[in-house]
């Protein structure tokens, strides 16, 4: 039972307050067999009748504390690393469990807060960096050379030639219509991991 452990906890919250301590108090090392990544199928299966059974409780954003800060990447040196791979990951949209990623809480399709659009609105306004993957000859998934963000929106534009013809069916003009691809074009999301085993703190990190 991968969700039991989660359910115990949402079954004492409604009847207890829960304190916090904002400080490490275990580690949990990742790896690449690790249960939850081996059953990521089982764990989405148990979760559904959970989520669904639940009350859900808007949140009182004026009691909150603000959010803590971002999580930063471990420096590690090159020279520890004694292992490392390379996956890519598809988000599939189509999915029913990722339509989160495209869908509101109300259930329309295609939201203004779509990942598609919080990841270009977050590039546009200089807040996000994108990067090249090469070309169609040429592929390079190194993610070292940093696009501009007039080169993310001419990639984002798309331009389509309308013919005019007469009556005897000859071509006599053309329209050209530029449009910006929507978040409704997007079928799916390529995720890159690097993991690594640092040997300086003996686990693997991604």
């Amino acid at each position: 039972d991968i969700i039991g452990d989660f359910d115990a906890i949402i079954k004492i919250a409604k009847k207890n307050d829960f304190g916090v301590i904002k400080e490490p108090l275990s580690v949990y090392r990742l790896h690449e067999n690790n249960f939850s990544f081996l059953e990521i199928v089982l764990v989405v299966i148990q979760s559904q009748p959970l989520m669904t059974q639940s009350t859900v409780l808007e949140p009182d954003f004026n009691q909150m504390d603000p959010p803590p800060p971002a999580t930063r990447y471990a420096n590690i040196r090159e020279a520890d690393v004694m292992w490392s791979k390379r996956v890519w990951r598809r988000i599939d949209l189509r999915s029913s469990e990722n339509q989160i990623l495209k869908s509101d809480k109300r259930g329309n399709e295609i939201s203004v807060n779509s990942f598609f659009n919080v990841l270009t609105n977050e590039i546009s306004s200089g807040n996000a960096v994108a990067y090249s993957t090469g070309t169609e000859v040429k592929k390079d998934d190194s993610f070292k050379t940093v696009l501009t963000i007039n080169q993310v929106k001419g990639f984002l534009l798309e331009t389509n030639v309308y013919k005019n013809y007469n009556e005897n069916g000859e071509a006599i003009s053309a329209d050209t219509v530029s449009s910006t691809i929507s978040a409704k074009r997007i079928k799916y999301f390529d995720i890159k991991e690097e993991w690594v085993f640092d040997k300086s703190r003996s686990i693997m990190d991604v």
